[in-house]
């Protein structure tokens, strides 16, 4: 495991005029100092960092604030073994090490609180109570550990960094509350969890996020450490216990974020959905409980943070389904009666055991950060390659080999490397493919016959292929350039400037490219005439739910070219194209968890599996369920693919009437060790599967269940 990988978020350098303003007074820095703490979590496959600081502290126990992904990592780093805080770190014999306990977490706003025993007297904790007045320009300041111990001048734990910066935006919320701070400067990680104050040290956020390869950075405004440990919901499942005809029994868990044990009581309210009736709850600025609805208390448990019931509701056993609103309403240590959005109970009277559908998380997370781009640092794009004609298409090695496993029989291709990037796409007629090796070889392999008909070494670091109009597209980063080549030979025909573009992405029924802009908080797609050889213009994205497309990233398109499918806030964002025009149309539920390689996009369906399966919005979901949708409904799913651990690629054959799905222990068919699925493409007739695994493809005439 990497350690840096993890703590990535806010690092400030100094803006050019900064030099201007006062210091920290020399009090304020000390106990600033002393209140920031590096985070340290082992787990099964290595180690992570990350920054905290103390924000309460009562004779010898104090309370730390940090971010959730530093001490919940990934699933595929193992479970995590323990968690120290080290105070004073780096500052020799005053440097002490203790073990903490994770009290609360709550992944949607990334935040944890840790709990500590054994410190008397070593930090006066940062106050909360002192407000900090910022606008836009404000300077402020970032206490933490990039780059965890890399910068340590000894063998041990380093000390605390002080960087600077101003305060670029205020970004709110629905509700019309400060839901971001933006903070201008650089970005390096091992941040993450650490204090952002301004000149009198108040609290202006908890660094968390960075857009890649810029100098923005994203802070947690102070008001969520205060929602937090207040209590509030977390999370809200259903589950049909008993089912008979007339009657129906629902067990309730409201899942609670309480560290400090505040909510007093808790309920949820049921009233029969109407057609077409919206929400009774109200908008997020001004959420009330549902007048007229019946109220069902629940037990809370303060040990186990959360609070259980069951509902029993009847009706006529030839009713069938039957819908209800379903509004979680709970009591804190602020007031009586937040309430939350209501969400739609489904039951079904007729006797049958119909699990109540789960809704999702009643209170969505503000705008901010993906998991992608909080997880890993920022690497501006390479400097141009010399301008030159392409290098000359030459062959590599391809080798063809039987394959047989249990009842599947097929075709190993070996081509060039395994080595990341890698990807294929069918050419128009599905009579051949595209495939695209780890070195930069680009080829065109024929159908069934499986023989190599023209390859191209691009010389330069090559990240995706996608077939458009004009001809097979071939995005050159490097090189900073979209490189259009002949479908046939694959000899290099426009070359466009894409500005350091990592993806542009086509279909055969468009002559246009597009691609990712803008960055995290400002998605926007660039749109490229591959005719003519330019960038056309640049669209900025919009939606009603703005905070779910907080990112825009690995865009695929539809086999059809009707749509461009890619990925938001953890969620799969739907767009309509109509020639250069881009929009988007819908935008699905917060989805991806864990590692993740991209989506998986077929004619008719899409998916987007990831290391520690998607968050559970269905009764029926596993820890390690991923959902397959249809292009039109990003809100239901339409199957739920219990496909085990680390999934990473799924295949739609709507002809044959499969999914192919994988996971880190049973693929599809059994491949050695280096080799995980990076992509299914299957043949637009159905029935046919090429598997890529590393430097192999795999051909597969599938059969019939």
């Amino acid at each position: 495991m990497r350690r840096l990988l993890i703590a990535c978020t806010l690092a400030l350098a100094p803006t050019p005029w900064a030099g201007a303003q006062d210091p920290l007074p020399a009090k304020v820095l000390t106990d600033l100092k002393a209140a920031t703490v590096f985070v340290k979590v082992q787990t099964g496959r290595g180690a992570a960092t990350g920054t905290g600081f103390v924000i309460r502290a009562e004779d010898d126990t104090a309370l730390v604030v940090t971010n959730e992904h530093v001490v919940t990592p990934p699933r595929q780093y193992g479970p995590v073994t323990r968690i120290d805080v080290v105070f004073h770190s780096g500052r020799g014999k005053a440097e002490r090490v203790v073990r903490a306990e994770l009290l609360a977490a709550d992944a949607s706003r990334d935040l944890a609180f840790l709990r500590v025993r054994g410190v008397k007297g070593v930090a006066a904790p940062i106050d909360l109570g002192r407000k900090a007045e910022v606008t836009e320009t404000s300077t402020v300041y970032a206490l933490g550990f990039p780059f965890g111990t890399a910068l340590s001048t000894t063998r041990g734990n380093p000390a605390v960094t002080v960087g600077k910066g101003t305060v670029s935006s205020l970004r709110e919320d629905e509700a019309g509350e400060v839901a971001v701070v933006q903070i201008d400067g650089d970005i390096n990680p091992g941040n993450s969890g650490g204090p952002v104050v301004d000149g009198q040290g108040r609290l202006v956020g908890i660094a968390v996020a960075k857009i890649t390869g810029t100098r923005i950075g994203l802070a947690i405004p102070p008001s969520e450490l205060t929602k937090m440990l207040d209590g509030r919901l977390g999370s809200l499942t259903t589950r049909v216990a008993k089912s008979e005809p007339g009657a129906s029994e629902v067990e309730v868990v409201m899942g609670l974020i309480d560290p400090l044990g505040k909510v007093t009581r808790a309920s949820v309210r049921l009233l029969p959905k109407a057609p077409g009736q919206p929400d009774p709850s109200g908008r997020p600025r001004d959420r009330r409980p549902i007048p007229g609805a019946e109220e069902v208390v629940l037990k809370v448990d303060p040990a186990a943070q959360r609070a259980t019931g069951t509902v029993t509701l009847k009706g006529p056993a030839d009713k069938g389904l039957t819908e209800y609103w379903l509004q979680p309403v709970y009591t804190n240590g602020a007031r009586a009666d937040i309430a939350a959005g209501a969400v739609t109970l489904r039951v079904d009277f007729s006797g049958k055991a119909v699990a109540a559908r789960q809704p999702p998380t009643p209170q969505p997370p503000p705008p901010g950060p993906g998991s992608a781009p909080r997880n890993r640092p920022g690497i501006d794009p390479p400097a141009a390659a010399p301008a030159g004609p392409p290098p000359e298409p030459k062959a590599a090695g391809v080798t063809a080999a039987p394959f047989e496993s249990g009842d599947l029989k097929g075709t190993r291709l070996t081509a060039g490397t395994g080595a990341a990037p890698g990807c294929a796409c069918w050419t128009a007629d599905g009579r051949g493919f595209y495939h695209l090796d780890g070195q930069g070889t680009v080829r065109r392999i024929s159908y069934p016959g499986l023989r190599e008909e023209a390859a191209l070494a691009v010389g330069r670091g090559c990240n995706w292929l996608s077939l458009s109009a004009v001809g097979l597209v071939a995005t050159v980063p490097q090189a900073q350039e979209a490189w259009v080549l002949d479908p046939v030979t694959l000899k290099v025909g426009t070359r466009i400037p894409i500005a350091g573009a990592q993806r542009v992405v086509s279909a055969p029924q468009h002559s246009h490219g597009f691609a990712p802009g803008g960055g995290l908080g400002r998605p926007e797609v660039v749109v490229y005439d591959l005719k003519a050889g330019k960038p056309l213009r640049t669209v900025a994205l919009r939606s009603p739910n703005p905070r779910l497309i907080a990112g825009f990233d690995r865009p695929t398109f539809s086999p059809d070219g009707r749509y461009a499918f890619a990925v938001g806030l953890e969620t799969v964002v739907r767009l309509k194209v109509n020639g250069p025009d881009v929009a988007v149309d819908e935008v699905g539920p917060r989805l991806i968890q864990g590692a993740f390689v991209g989506l998986s996009v077929g004619s008719q369906h899409v998916a987007a599996p990831s290391g520690g399966g998607n968050y559970g919005i269905t009764p029926d979901a596993t820890s390690y369920s991923t959902y397959v949708f249809a292009h039109g409904d990003l809100k239901t799913p339409v199957v739920t693919l219990k496909s085990g651990p680390y999934p990473s690629a799924v295949g739609f054959d709507p002809a044959a009437g499969l999914f192919y799905a994988q996971n880190s222990d049973k693929q599809l068919i059994v491949f050695d060790k280096a080799g995980g699925v990076q992509q299914f493409l299957v043949h637009p007739a159905g029935g046919k599967l090429l598997v890529l695994a590393g430097n192999h493809v795999f051909a597969l005439d599938v059969p019939k269940p």
